[in-house]
């Protein structure tokens, strides 16, 4: 815009010194900005169709009704290869994005190291009792089916609670036992029907263990609640008693956990002996 309102108002000389040098000077002043450099890569593509165009207009040049159009073009070019050269050092990464693409790697990896972290940590404090999963593959191999998958809701949680505890029961589970695998799933089930709106269980077992699934659909736990959320008795995000994980890690032999935005998974373990 500043190009063309100098070629309208100044003669071809003047045009160019003022449009140009303003343009050129403040390129100097904001080239070693991160967010012009950016900016400049984002519009890559247009530098080359931008040029071509200039050229073309330039070779029209010889018609003067063409001059207004032509010589802004022609002015911005200019300056946008002045930018180019400016940041002729740095340019190629910007061509190929790899500076974004650093970024992002750079914070997946302390993503993953600050997940590592909670990880290990979860797994010291409860003597290896709940373990954080980082995806669905980190989760326990699979028992047999032996019911599921099973609604969960406020109405359904004795339903649950007790399906469970009877694939205890056929497999001679001691009272001890019994009653540790109905709390950890009772609470499990709790959570889920209070910070996932509802879910669904999947009872599984063999002759030494009984395995629970239980998932919903919430938002699941942000890894900065996680240690407050597993380990405190009382802590809760929800207008509740907040003991569910508490109690789980107290009565289940293992607690497998997989969070994220789309929901969270718990697996309960309890074993016969």
């Amino acid at each position: 815009l500043l190009d063309l309102y100098c070629v309208l108002h100044f003669e071809p000389f003047a045009a160019l010194l003022i449009g140009d040098g303003v343009v050129i000077t403040f390129t100097l002043m904001v080239s070693r900005q991160v967010w012009f450099q950016r900016l400049l890569g984002v519009f890559v593509p247009l530098v080359f169709l931008t040029c071509g165009v200039g050229h073309l207009l330039e070779g029209m040049s010889y018609w003067k009704l063409t001059y207004p159009v032509n010589v802004p073009w022609t002015m911005v070019t200019a300056d946008i290869g002045f930018a180019i050269l400016v940041n002729a050092v740095r340019f190629p990464a910007f061509l190929r994005g790899q500076d974004v693409l650093m970024e992002l790697a750079q914070a997946r990896e302390e993503a993953a190291a600050k997940q590592n972290f909670f990880r290990d940590v979860l797994l010291s404090v409860t003597e290896g009792r709940l373990h954080l999963c980082a995806s669905p593959s980190e989760l326990p191999a699979l028992l047999p089916l032996i019911a599921g998958p099973l609604p969960i809701t406020g109405e359904t949680l004795p339903s649950v609670r007790h399906q469970a505890a009877a694939a205890a029961e056929t497999r001679q589970f001691p009272p001890d036992a019994l009653d540790r695998l109905s709390t950890a799933v009772g609470e499990a089930a709790m959570n889920a029907v209070v910070h996932g709106g509802g879910g669904e269980a999947a009872i599984r077992a063999d002759d030494d263990a009984v395995q629970v699934w239980i998932s919903d659909h919430g938002t699941g736990i942000a890894l900065s609640q996680l240690p407050r959320a597993t380990l405190e008795m009382g802590y809760s995000t929800k207008d509740s008693l907040g003991h569910g994980f508490w109690l789980m890690l107290r009565s289940a032999d293992a607690v497998s956990l997989l969070t994220s935005a789309s929901g969270t998974t718990v697996v309960l373990m309890v074993n016969r002996g």
